[in-house]
């Protein structure tokens, strides 16, 4: 019998080690480089403030311009009404 093929059939493996790393070697995960980080970074937070603009829009805008008149006017506007303060949100990030 070939070696090759006994050590496929044989189902015992050493510790640490998977059949795809017996069958193919050990993966290598090449680290992502900087530049790519720092974009997946922005993307996600434009994702996380899109997200909080929609459910809290006060946190949406204080989180794209901090704590200043336009979250005070979107602070006003949303508790009297949901949606004013809805539509201020999407309009100060996103239209102006």
């Amino acid at each position: 019998m070939d070696p090759d093929a006994a050590s496929l059939t044989d189902f015992s493996r050493p510790e640490g080690t998977t059949l795809a790393e017996r069958l193919h070697g050990p993966r290598v995960v090449e680290p992502i480089p900087k530049i790519l980080q720092t974009e997946r970074n922005f993307q996600m937070m434009a994702i996380l403030t899109l997200i909080a603009t929609i459910l809290l829009p006060p946190l949406g805008v204080a989180m794209k311009h901090g704590l200043d008149r336009d979250f005070i006017i979107n602070l006003v506007l949303t508790i009297i009404l949901f949606v004013p303060g809805l539509i201020h949100g999407i309009y100060v990030n996103y239209l102006r």
